[in-house]
């Protein structure tokens, strides 16, 4: 049994009496589930990670409305993220742009080389790299 299955079935949010501290941050693909952890009272950094949501990548089960939703952060209003992650091949999406402009930290996944760091950096704060190490790149 799925939640998408029973639109009808609600969850119980308690409100906690004071805020869950955090010292690290939390981040999903899923709006719903940063919107919770919010909803729940995590103080810490959000985030959602995000990529191109072409439909001949990742979830096929996405309709054409969620991935236009997902790839274009339409759902600020309910997440209130606090930063983006974001596949290195989607960092020029219009999206990644407009909310970086506006102070949002963005991370670039996952680099693979020194010269995927440097393209990255460009439209970047910070990569999450794999493989290599920049600091013996450099």
């Amino acid at each position: 049994m799925t939640l998408a299955a029973h639109s009808c079935w609600h969850v119980r949010r308690p409100r906690p009496s004071r805020p869950i501290p955090a010292r690290s941050p939390s981040e999903s693909f899923d709006p719903k589930l940063i919107t919770l952890i919010r909803q729940f009272g995590f103080v810490g950094p959000r985030g959602i990670i995000t990529y191109n949501y072409e439909p001949d990548e990742g979830d096929k089960s996405l309709t054409d409305d969620q991935r236009h939703t997902l790839r274009h952060l339409l759902h600020w209003h309910e997440t209130q993220f606090d930063f983006i992650s974001c596949a290195a091949d989607a960092l020029e999406l219009p999206a990644i742009k407009f909310w970086r402009a506006l102070g949002k930290p963005v991370t670039a996944r996952t680099i693979r080389s020194q010269a995927a760091a440097d393209a990255a950096l460009a439209h970047a704060d910070q990569i999450v790299f794999e493989g290599f190490d920049p600091a013996k790149s450099a």
